[in-house]
């Protein structure tokens, strides 16, 4: 194993190959842990049923832990430590994305979309799509010039969603309360 220096580096490209580095570690001292639990609990499937746990056993027998849920548990925290290095060997582009749920518009575009896709065969990749389509959307949109009408139509013509008017709730067309209380605030 490599040993991690013990002082913090200094430049942001040093500490993201700092983090790379313990995240390999990680990984490489979880699979062992893995491995060593997957035995034991093969080992254990595979042995005769022993008598059952009574009272009079040691508490440090009964408190063994089952090797099945070791290794459940450190295969888990395994994956979590790839994805964490696969983040962090994407750069700063990945790491420091925008939250999705930032932009207010994103909520209401995220229910129309569920909403105008209800019955349509192909409903989960054409929310998926949408979704993708959405957050390109938004985030060329920081100042929010589009509405979320105009949202709505735009991504739905791209994507070939047919929108039934008649079950269409009026916030989905700029006709909810939110809109009106806007255009009585704004200048005519």
């Amino acid at each position: 194993m490599n040993a991690i220096a013990p002082c913090q580096p200094a430049t942001a490209d040093e500490r993201t190959a700092r983090h790379l580095s313990i995240c390999a570690e990680l990984i490489d001292l979880g699979m062992t842990l893995a491995r060593a639990a997957a035995a034991r609990a093969t080992a254990d499937w595979a042995a005769p049923a022993t008598q059952p746990e009574t009272a009079a056993q040691p508490a440090a027998a009964r408190k063994q832990s089952d090797p099945a849920v070791i290794f459940v548990r450190v295969t888990a925290a395994v994956r979590d430590i790839i994805k964490l290095e696969a983040r962090l060997a994407a750069g700063p582009a990945q790491t420091a994305a925008r939250p999705r749920s930032a932009d207010p518009r994103r909520a209401t575009l995220c229910d129309a979309f569920a909403h105008v896709t209800k019955r349509h065969p192909d409903r989960a990749e054409l929310i998926r799509a949408s979704t993708a389509r959405l957050d390109e959307y938004l985030a060329s949109d920081p100042e929010k010039t589009l509405d979320v009408p105009t949202l709505l139509w735009t991504i739905c013509d791209e994507l070939g969603i047919d929108i039934d008017l008649a079950t269409l709730p009026d916030e989905y067309l700029g006709m909810g309360p939110e809109y009106e209380e806007a255009r009585a605030t704004s200048p005519p």
